[in-house]
């Protein structure tokens, strides 16, 4: 049923907040600055329990953190870009495809209009961070994706960013007029079957 597979969805979810804020606590680090050990891993077996397409960790950056944050992902960003990598490879549930490593940029950027960084003084940013699978995107890159560089995302992040509570929202992903739309669906149509629609609400 959808309650379940809703249920189900959130509770891996919350696995990996879990094990994200136990990493924090464990190295002494304070967020953005965490990385989960052995992501892909983890994620690979959580995405076949939650029947997910993908996974990933977005964090919140702002302007006074944006330079320690991009030092601090050149260092540990394509370790764990490699790691996704190498176990696609062997994932039979992956559908992507491993021709072209993805591109890898250094500073936060958005591809909507143009492929671009982020203007200095234009956060707070909800940066991507670590995901599975890992796919080649000739405008995007594994990390660093500014997702509020989409307005009509941005307004549904206002009530987290202010309140700092979880917040549920949601939208179509059939507007082929819609951006953001059009952006998640090219990411889904490479990591799906052939026999699966990305446009499915």
């Amino acid at each position: 049923s959808i309650g379940h597979a809703l249920r189900t969805t959130l509770s891996s979810a919350d696995v990996m907040a879990a094990n994200l804020m136990a990493v924090k606590h464990a190295t002494n680090a304070s967020f953005p600055f965490v990385t989960l050990p052995n992501y892909a891993l983890q994620t690979a077996k959580l995405k076949h329990l939650s029947k997910a397409y993908s996974t990933g960790v977005q964090l919140v950056v702002t302007d006074e953190q944006r330079e320690e944050w991009e030092d601090f992902a050149a260092v540990h960003g394509p370790p764990f870009v490699a790691e996704a990598w190498r176990l696609q490879a062997q994932d039979e549930s992956f559908q992507g495809s491993l021709e072209k490593y993805p591109v890898i940029r250094r500073e936060i950027f958005s591809n909507y209009p143009d492929v671009a960084p982020r203007p200095k003084g234009s956060g707070p940013y909800l940066v991507s961070w670590q995901s599975y699978p890992i796919i080649y995107e000739e405008n995007s890159a594994p990390y660093n994706y500014d997702l509020l560089s989409f307005l009509n995302f941005r307004a549904g992040w206002n009530a987290t960013l202010t309140t700092k509570r979880p917040s549920i929202s949601g939208f179509s992903v059939v507007d082929l007029s819609d951006p953001l739309s059009q952006f998640i669906i090219q990411f889904l149509e490479k990591v799906i079957s052939e026999e699966e629609t990305a446009a499915e609400p």
